[in-house]
This record gives C-alpha cells, sequence and structure tokens, in this order.
C-alpha cells in the first residue's frame, strides 16, 4: 500500500507538471468515455432501472397467459377464480395478481381539472403482490373486487395527488369522477410508483369488479368476473422464477383439462422474470437493433479513443526515456516502471470518467425531447449511479489498456547504449506501432463518417416524402362523450355544440370530426370488396377513418372526383338501406383497376350482417402512419355510419398558436361540461415529426459521434506529426543548413500522413462496406454501399487529417537551421 501510495503522489506531481498532455489525454479519452457512458444510460434506462416503490424487485415478474393458434400466440383469459386454483398448485409463487390495461378514461376531480387519466383495474391483492405501501392511506380489500359491482374506490398515484390536491391530507376521502361516476379516493400510491410496466403507465388503480360499471356496460352484457390477460407474481423465498413457470404451466394445464368451455387445453403460461420490461419485449426487435446500434458505434468511438490515448502515452514514454533509464540504472525493476506507469494511467482514466459523465449529460440533454419508440420518451433518461460506475470503470479500464503497451515498450531499455544517448533526442518509441495506431484511428473513423452520411440521407429522403396532407397549422382534441356515460344523441348534440363554438373562435379557418387523424400511433382497419365480386373473393383489409365532410378541406386532401359527406350523411339512420363511402386513390385502383368507381356499390363485412354502400368520391392519397413506404389504401365513412372504437376527435385548423388554441378549447368544454376533458394531441405537424423521431435520434447520435471519432483522430494524426517534427528538429536544421527548400522540409514532415490517410482509407472503406450491411434495415432510400458516403467520408476525413498534419509541418518548415543545430 505504501509503494501504491508512492506511485500515486508521484503520478499525480508528474502529471501536474505536464499541464498540456495531461488536459489532452483527459480530454480526449473523455470524448469516447462520454460517447460510451451515453449509450450506456439508454441502456440503463430501457433495460435496468428498477420499478419505483416495489419492495424485493428481484422476487417479482410478468406473467403472461397465452394460447397457441395458427397465427402464433393469442392471449389466454384468466379470471380472479381460476387464478386462485392455478395459485394453489402453485407452492413457489407467493402471489398472482391480475391487471387489464392501463385504460384511458375521462377523470375529474371537481375543481375543473377534468383530464384523461390512464386507469389499471386489478385484483385485490395487486399492492401487496407488488409489495408497493401506500404513502397514504390503504390499497384494496378482498370486498372492495367482490362481485359483481365491486366498490367505487381507487387508488391514485403521488403524481396524480400533486395535480389534483394541494396536500396529502386532502386526497384520501376524496371524491373523483371517473368517467362520469363518483369515486371515492382511498389511498396514494408510493412516490414514483406507476405500475409495473415503466413504459405505459398508470395514475390510478381500481377494482377489476368496477371494470363494467365505469364502462356503462349493462348489466345484460357483464360477465361475472373480468378476464385478465397479464399478471404480476411475487416468488415466495428461496423460489426460483424456473420453478414457478413450471408449476404455473401444470396449474394452467390441469385448469384446461377440468375445463375446456373456460378455457384451452393449448394454454400457457409465460414468466418474464423482471418488472419494466413489458414495452420493451412488446418491441424488442425494434429496440434491440436500436441499442445494438448506440452501443456499437460508441464502442468503435471508443475505440479510436482508446488508439489515441495509447499513441499520447507512446510519445509520452518516449520523451521521458532518459528518466526511465536512470531509474532502471538505480535498481528499479521493470515491473515497478510498469506498475507506475499503470497508476498514471489509472488516475487519468478516472479524471476522464468523471469528465465522460458531464459529457454523457449534455448529450443526453440535445435529445431529451425525441423518443427512441413512440411510447419511448427520452425525458425520462437520467444519469443514476450505475451510469457513474459504469463511466468511472470504463475511463480506468480504457486508460490502463491503452497505457499497457506503452508502458512495456516504454519500460526495455539497453542500459548501456542507451545511458549514453539519454542526452539527445531520440525518435524512438516504436515508431510503426504509433503509425498502425493512427491507421486505426483513421480506418474505424471512416467507417463511423460514412455511416453517419447514410443516415442524414436517410432523414433527407423522409423529409422529401409528400405526405398527401398539409399537417401544418392542424391541432388534433381528444374528446369521448361515450365514455362519459352519454347515449348516442346526447353525444351528438355535445358534439355539434363543441364544434360550433370552436368554429367560431378567432382564427379559426376549419372544424372537423375524424375518429382517428394520420400519424396518431394507431389504427383502425376495415374490410371492403366489390358488390360483383365473386363469393370465394376475399375482400381487401385497408385502413379506414370516420370523418365529417369539411375534413378533406381541413387536411389539404384533393378530391379528384366526386364530392365529400354532406352534413347529412353525419351519424346515419341506422334503417338507411345504403350507406355512403369515400376510396382513396390506391384503394380505387385496387378495387376497379382503370374503371371508373364513381356511383358503384361496394360491400362492408360487419360482425351483424354485410353492408352495401355507395361510393361518393375519390380523394388523393396519404400516408397514414410511416413517413417512408408505399402509402395505404384509406377507406372514409360517415361520422357514427358503422362501429368504431375511436373518437370521433376534433381537428381544427387555426392561424392562432397551438398553446392559445387548446386553452380556449378546453375553456369552451369545461362551459359544457366541466368534467369532460379535452385534451390536445398537439400540432399535427409535431405527430408527423414523431413518426420519424426514433430514427431521427438515433441517426443525429451517430452523426455526434462519428464528429467526436472525426476530431479525435485528426487529433492523433496532428499529435503524431508533432512528435515527429520535434524529434527531427536536429535533422531538419541539418537539411536546411545543407541547401533544403521549406518545400522540401514540409513534403518531408508531412509524407507520414500520407501514408496513413492512405492505408486508412483503404482500410475505412473496406471496414465501411462490411459494417454498413448492419444498417441496412435503417436506411430508407439509400443503398448501404451507396459510392457517395465512401467518397465523402474519405475526403472529408483525409481533409482533417491533412490539414491536422499540415499545422506541425509547416513549423518545421520555418526552423532556425542555427536554433536546430543547438537544440541539444
Amino acid at each position: 500500500m505504501d509503494a501504491l501510495l508512492q506511485d500515486v503522489r508521484y503520478a499525480l506531481r508528474t502529471l501536474a507538471r505536464s499541464p498540456g498532455f495531461t488536459a489532452t489525454a483527459v480530454l480526449t479519452l473523455a470524448l469516447g468515455i462520454g460517447a460510451a457512458a451515453s449509450g450506456f444510460s439508454l441502456l440503463n434506462w430501457v433495460l435496468l432501472r428498477p420499478v419505483p416503490g416495489v419492495r424485493e424487485p428481484s422476487r417479482t415478474g410478468l406473467v403472461a397467459f397465452t394460447e397457441r393458434s395458427g397465427q402464433g400466440y393469442m392471449p389466454s383469459s384468466v379470471t380472479a377464480t381460476q387464478r386462485d386454483l392455478i395459485l394453489r398448485a402453485s407452492p413457489a409463487v407467493r402471489g398472482l395478481a391480475g391487471r387489464d390495461g392501463p385504460i384511458e378514461t375521462n377523470a375529474a376531480s371537481g375543481n375543473g381539472n377534468a383530464r384523461r387519466v390512464s386507469v389499471e383495474f386489478v385484483t385485490s391483492d395487486y399492492f401487496t403482490t407488488l409489495s408497493v405501501v401506500p404513502a397514504e392511506g390503504r390499497g384494496f380489500l378482498p370486498e372492495d373486487d367482490a362481485p359483481p359491482m365491486g366498490s367505487r374506490v381507487a387508488v391514485i398515484s403521488d403524481r396524480l395527488r400533486q395535480e389534483w390536491f394541494t396536500g396529502r391530507a386532502e386526497a384520501v376521502g376524496r371524491s373523483v369522477r371517473v368517467n362520469g361516476i363518483p369515486v371515492t379516493v382511498i389511498g396514494v400510491a408510493s412516490p414514483g410508483f406507476r405500475g409495473p410496466d415503466l413504459f405505459h403507465t398508470a395514475d390510478m388503480w381500481m377494482p377489476g369488479a368496477t371494470y363494467w360499471d365505469i364502462q356503462h356496460l349493462s348489466a345484460a352484457r357483464r360477465p361475472s368476473q373480468l378476464p385478465y390477460y397479464r399478471y404480476v407474481l411475487r416468488l415466495r423465498p428461496g423460489a426460483s422464477f424456473d420453478e414457478a413457470a413450471a408449476q404455473l404451466q401444470r396449474g394452467i394445464h390441469t385448469l384446461a383439462l377440468a375445463d375446456t368451455t373456460q378455457l384451452s387445453p393449448r394454454a400457457t403460461a409465460s414468466v418474464l422474470p423482471r418488472l419494466g420490461l413489458e414495452a420493451f419485449y412488446g418491441a424488442k426487435e425494434i429496440i434491440d437493433h436500436q441499442l445494438v446500434l448506440v452501443f456499437g458505434v460508441a464502442g468503435l468511438v471508443l475505440l479510436v479513443t482508446c488508439a489515441n490515448v495509447a499513441n499520447l502515452l507512446l510519445f509520452r514514454r518516449a520523451q521521458r526515456r532518459s528518466d526511465v533509464v536512470v531509474r532502471l540504472a538505480l535498481g528499479a525493476s521493470r515491473g515497478r516502471l510498469v506498475r507506475y506507469a499503470t497508476t498514471e494511467s489509472a488516475l487519468i482514466g478516472i479524471a476522464s470518467g468523471a469528465l465522460g459523465v458531464v459529457l454523457a449529460l449534455w448529450v443526453n440533454g440535445l435529445f431529451h425531447h425525441y423518443r427512441l419508440l413512440r411510447f419511448l420518451s427520452m425525458e425520462g433518461l437520467r444519469i443514476d449511479w450505475r451510469v457513474l460506475g459504469f463511466a468511472l470503470t470504463a475511463g480506468v479500464l480504457s486508460a490502463v489498456l491503452a497505457g499497457l503497451i506503452p508502458a512495456f515498450v516504454g519500460s526495455r531499455a539497453d542500459l548501456g547504449s542507451d545511458l549514453k544517448a539519454s542526452g539527445q533526442t531520440q525518435a524512438d518509441g516504436a515508431p510503426l506501432l504509433r503509425t498502425g495506431l493512427a491507421v486505426l484511428q483513421v480506418a474505424v473513423s471512416l467507417s463511423l463518417v460514412a455511416g453517419g452520411y447514410l443516415f442524414a440521407r436517410t432523414l433527407q429522403r423522409y423529409a422529401r416524402v409528400p405526405l398527401g396532407f398539409d399537417p401544418a397549422g392542424v391541432t388534433v382534441f381528444q374528446v369521448e362523450p361515450k365514455a362519459q356515460g352519454y347515449d348516442p344523441q346526447q353525444g351528438q348534440n355535445y358534439l355539434r355544440a363543441l364544434r360550433s363554438r370552436i368554429a367560431a373562435l378567432p382564427g379559426v379557418e376549419q372544424v372537423s370530426l375524424v375518429s382517428l387523424p394520420p400519424f396518431f400511433g394507431i389504427t383502425h382497419s376495415d374490410q371492403v370488396r366489390r358488390l360483383d365480386a365473386p363469393p370465394e373473393a376475399r375482400p381487401e383489409l385497408v385502413a379506414s377513418q370516420q370523418i365529417s365532410g369539411d375534413y378533406f378541406s381541413l387536411m389539404r386532401i384533393p378530391v379528384l372526383r366526386g364530392a365529400p359527406f354532406q352534413p347529412g350523411d353525419l351519424w346515419p339512420d341506422s334503417g338507411r338501406a345504403l350507406d355512403k363511402v369515400i376510396l382513396s386513390a390506391k384503394l380505387a385502383r385496387n378495387l376497379y383497376g382503370p374503371a371508373d368507381p364513381l356511383g358503384q356499390i361496394v360491400v362492408l363485412p360487419r360482425f351483424q350482417e354485410d353492408r352495401s354502400a355507395e361510393v361518393v368520391a375519390i380523394v388523393g392519397d396519404v400516408h397514414w402512419s410511416e413517413r417512408g413506404g408505399d402509402v395505404e389504401p384509406m377507406l372514409y365513412t360517415p361520422v357514427g355510419q358503422g362501429e368504431t372504437p375511436y373518437g370521433p376527435m376534433i381537428g381544427v385548423r387555426s392561424r392562432v398558436a397551438a398553446g392559445t388554441l387548446e386553452r380556449e378549447v378546453q375553456e369552451i368544454g369545461r362551459s359544457l361540461d366541466p368534467d369532460m376533458p379535452i385534451e390536445s394531441n398537439g400540432p399535427l405537424s409535431e405527430s408527423v415529426a414523431t413518426a420519424v423521431a426514433s430514427e431521427s435520434l438515433l441517426f443525429r447520435l451517430v452523426g455526434l459521434l462519428a464528429a467526436f471519432a472525426l476530431l479525435l483522430s485528426a487529433v492523433g494524426v496532428y499529435s503524431l506529426i508533432a512528435y515527429g517534427v520535434t524529434t527531427r528538429l536536429r535533422e531538419f536544421g541539418v537539411r536546411m543548413a545543407l541547401g533544403a527548400e521549406a518545400r522540401d522540409i514540409l513534403r518531408t514532415a508531412a509524407r507520414p500522413a500520407l501514408v496513413i490517410i492512405g492505408l486508412g482509407i483503404v482500410c475505412g472503406i473496406a471496414g465501411a462496406m462490411y459494417l454498413t450491411r448492419f444498417i441496412k434495415a435503417s436506411l430508407y432510400g439509400v443503398s448501404p454501399l451507396d459510392p457517395v458516403a465512401f467518397v465523402t467520408a474519405a475526403v472529408l476525413l483525409g481533409a482533417a487529417v491533412l490539414l491536422a498534419s499540415w499545422i506541425p509541418a509547416r513549423r518545421a518548415s520555418k526552423v532556425d537551421p542555427m536554433v536546430a543545430l543547438r537544440y541539444e
């Protein structure tokens, strides 16, 4: 320990005496550590962070009951009664709680602050299974979830309490309205807890038996129990998830065989031994690809960084060769010298890791408005102790590994010859190794720059794709009269009144109804076929929207033939023999080819009966959910014609700012029904941008990391040429004294850079051609082997390296021969 402390003190003094070298090494390594820490913080945030408020999370997990079908695995419902039977056959499982949702509902606290709230309907043992202790009040009791209707009680999140109530004492016992129904708050969840899924979060929990009541289902349509598709489990002490999975599987299989009318014999239990990952596994393939991409690029940047730091340490060891020779002559062992060099590198790594965390915070801040996926906002991205530990560990390991080769090279010496030459400047220090490290930096950087160029071209191609509509100035508002318990006529009257009052606002140009606007994140599908199609012909599955007639004018979608729906077409009489539809141009071509479909009759297959509809118009094609790719065939029907699980929503085109419009519309909503929330989905242009936000985030992050690598390569080559110039000053002085011109010295000093550029570009292009095939799935309209990308990267990198090498080479060409001859 004494020897180690001595090495630490000596290393600190040595580094302090060389502030230029120390700052360069720390800043260089910090760039790579910052890139790696930023990537790890993303991984930590998606995969590793625990669910807040859950005690002993290592013993909790997720359970999904499914059954195999011809289309893969489909959800299989398990009621609370069936759950009890399965639980008795699973001694490894201490608790198994059902959950359904989260489901968006209307909610109001009575203070005019109605809003949409995510509600999860759960079994009474939900909080005890998760071991979540309410911050105030209590959780659910068995009688709260007793059939047929349970108790109208709720537990709210601490976040919702802070929004609705000014103090903790005011929450418990208060009455709130959920979908217009009075509900009593009995508890407040522990701070931070919003359910076992970190990305599909809830703000309110209610007993499962209240689900039918909250959804306004009549007694005749209510099953005896809510069928749950998802469960959370808690293991008994000493039990394993493998034991629990096997026992749950045997339990559901035995139950299914005993009563095939309730459960399929193919039902199976799947256990995920961790909370918080449900959304991740729902999009595992996409997120896997994105995380691998980020980590791969960050790893390459870290590799460039290590090569750069290794070169810097090689320079330092060469400059301090006389010191090493003297210490060896005085009896120091080679191991002691290597240990000291490793200590010095570790100190550089610690400082670089700390600075890398600061850099990672800055990088994460640049992207906090972006989304990894639609449901993965970067706003929650944080640097916690895991990221801090990773950054410091990565810094120390990177610095030590980068310093091992220089340490071993610098500790080798021939005492006789080296002592004689200790007073002279020497150009040794493993020149081939230094050149090889510089070539590695250039090659890896070229691959990253080429990838960044391909991603930039992809974003340009996305931006040039015509949407088929104009989202600028359009804001969409979500309102749910049906969820509030309104009957169809009340809902129609409310929407008509709301629509007319919004249209009267200053600056509002148009107001329209639409079930699902484009780029809303979800779609509604329908089926359609020609009337004269043969009976065996399968109907075409298409995306569909319910709209009012002014929707096309609102969205600036051209009406190619015919006329839009008229006001009398909305909420048509169910007894009307012939419905009306509008086809997009692509759907019209798919159904009728070159023939004119206007006035033709199509058939809309329904659950109850097939409905016939007349084609009254053909409109332009639009991109519905993706910026790239082909346009979707689209079917438009009038609002109220047929069933739809969504909307209608209110689309508003206005000249006023979106924030001002939102406040005015919500004020109108409060005057019509204070318990009915009207929530804005924001400007439609933002929804369109969100469609490529995931790619934009990754592409910009890769571009930033590629810029880091380019900078590091330029710094590395600059350091190499500068060191070469310093060690050859005497040679250059002799040459100039013997008549060499400045351009000859300039060419001689810069020649190593030309070798590095040539080898680096050849190796880099070969590596880029291999690596870009892994990003093919992320590109749009651009080939992964686009020669322009490789040429652009080579020119950009070559120019940066030449500029970096020209600066010290030019300094060599201006050396004074007499000063250089007296340098030693």
